[in-house]
Formats: C-alpha cells, sequence, structure tokens
C-alpha cells in the first residue's frame, strides 16, 4: 500500500507541473495521455500487487497448496514490478521538473 501512496503522490505533484508555460507545451503538443501513462501502469501494478497478496492472506490455510504458491508467487513479481515502477515514476518526475524548470529559466531570459 506504501507504493500506492507513493504513485499518488507523485501524481498530485505532477499535476501542478502541467500548470503554466510547461503544462500549455505539453498539452499543446497533446501528449497529456502519454505524460500519465507511467503513473496510471505504477498504480494498477500496485494495486495489482497488494490485491493478489491479500486473496494469498486470506487463503493461508485453505485451498489447495498450489494455488497458494501461484498467488505468492504473482504478488511478488507484481511487488517487484511496482517497485521498479515507482522509482521510474520518480526519475520521470524529476526529468520533467528539470525540464520545466529549463523552459522557465528560457523564458526569462527572453523575456
Amino acid at each position: 500500500m506504501g507504493l500506492l501512496a507513493v504513485v499518488l503522490a507523485i501524481i498530485t505533484l505532477s499535476v501542478t507541473l502541467l500548470s503554466d508555460a510547461y503544462g500549455d507545451v505539453i498539452i499543446g503538443a497533446g501528449e497529456t495521455k502519454n505524460f500519465f501513462n507511467p503513473f496510471i501502469q505504477a498504480a494498477i501494478v500496485s494495486g495489482a500487487a497488494a490485491t493478489t497478496g491479500m486473496a494469498g492472506l486470506i487463503l493461508t490455510g485453505f485451498g489447495p497448496v498450489e494455488l497458494r504458491a501461484a498467488l505468492f508467487a504473482i504478488a511478488v513479481f507484481l511487488f517487484v514490478w511496482a517497485i521498479v515502477a515507482a522509482i521510474r515514476l520518480v526519475f520521470i518526475f524529476l526529468s520533467h521538473a528539470l525540464n520545466r524548470a529549463e523552459l522557465e529559466n528560457q523564458t526569462t531570459d527572453v523575456g
């Protein structure tokens, strides 16, 4: 659940990037959907990891061993994927923040 919180926090911070001149560039280029795709993917993977982990926890002591083992393997896979996605989001966010800062410097130098 902590990863989901990280994803939601980064989405919130990224929305602030869409204001002012940098947001105009992204929106004007029609890239808004592409801008949010990595965030949506990370949120879905984080939610799927949490849900699969909970299902495996609920089935502890019940059901066939193979099912519990499969759920555990899927939960671990999704959890690792969610960690990688969250780290990727941090780098994407930093890249956009640096691009926005550079754009603001260029517009202040010109203006």
